[in-house]
């Protein structure tokens, strides 16, 4: 709790001295497409950019109030391949970047005004290579949108670009999506070089997974995967699935200590952070994670099941 209060003042002494503040308000009263909002990096005092305040925020929370992405930069081994799968606008190829100097980042995102962001978020690091292109099991070409769900949300966050999905929307003229494994072969990668693997695909998840068979078979790769029950109803998918492919390759579940059983009844978003054996103990060490144990993957599993057996939504 003492932690909470202290992260929560923060951010609200940060908020205060934001030299964007001014700027970020009048963005509301411009035309929603030309809307730009404005963070800064703490550590290298650069201005970023956002189409939505709540990626902004979501941005400066990253860079600037968490340790999650630098504690996890000091369990991989220097010279690691980071590979950022959904980028978004960057600030997670950014945390990385950051934190580990010695890493070479691919940030693979599909949407190309997000990739217009991350382009202009990123042009400073010379560690960081943009890929505009998606990742699934097989090759395929998909239209992007966001899914009818994000009408129901309030104001501007209704236009976030990062929910935005492929799940059932194949267009032969939509944008090309490819194996992870072809991938890193065609970047002329080596499999034991792949040090994190991080997936926020919108319900692609399990695809995506299994287009990096090889990769999980052959690396000792970290793989964080976004758990968002809404888009994984969309595409028929569930946690389950995630875990039964993950174990195949002798992966174990880990999470974040704040997400308890409030957390998971109340089905909000989560990562799940998948670690061979060897790296056990520095997650829960160094990273402040913990098992996704059984009981919790039950209670997930039910919940979800119960709250999607007759929904729409």
């Amino acid at each position: 709790m003492k932690e909470f209060i202290i992260n929560k003042l923060r951010k609200v002494k940060f908020r205060l001295k934001d030299p964007y503040l001014i700027n970020n308000l009048f963005q509301r009263l411009k035309k929603r497409n030309t809307r730009i909002y404005r963070f800064k990096d703490k550590y290298t005092n650069k201005t970023l950019y956002s189409p939505t305040l709540i990626q902004s925020d979501g941005g400066s929370l990253f860079l600037n109030f968490t340790n999650l992405y630098k504690n996890i930069s000091s369990v991989i081994k220097a010279n690691s391949i980071i590979i950022d799968v959904g980028g978004n606008i960057g600030y997670v190829s950014r945390a990385f970047s950051l934190f580990g100097k010695t890493f070479e980042i691919f940030c693979v995102e599909p949407d190309l005004r997000n990739i217009s962001f991350a382009s202009k978020n990123l042009c400073d690091r010379d560690n960081i290579n943009i890929l505009h292109m998606g990742l699934s099991s097989k090759f395929g070409r998909f239209k992007l949108d966001l899914p009818k769900y994000t009408k129901e949300r309030k104001g501007e966050k209704k236009f976030n670009t990062g929910l935005i999905s492929a799940v059932g929307k194949k267009d032969k003229f939509g944008i090309r999506f490819f194996k992870g494994d072809d991938l890193i072969k065609f970047l002329n990668l080596k499999n034991n070089n792949i040090g994190y693997i991080k997936i926020d695909v919108e319900g692609f998840e399990k695809y995506v997974l299994q287009g990096f068979s090889q990769t999980f078979q052959e690396s000792n790769a970290i793989c964080e995967v976004e758990i968002n029950p809404r888009t994984m109803f969309l595409a028929k998918s569930n946690l389950k699935e995630l875990l039964l492919i993950m174990k195949k390759f002798s992966y174990k579940p880990f999470i974040e200590e704040k997400v308890d059983d409030k957390y998971i009844e109340s089905l909000k978003v989560f990562n799940v952070f998948f670690a061979k054996e060897n790296y056990e103990n520095k997650l829960i060490n160094k990273v402040n994670l913990k098992k996704f144990n059984t009981s919790s993957i039950n209670k997930y599993i039910n919940v979800y099941q119960e709250f999607y057996k007759y929904s729409n939504k």
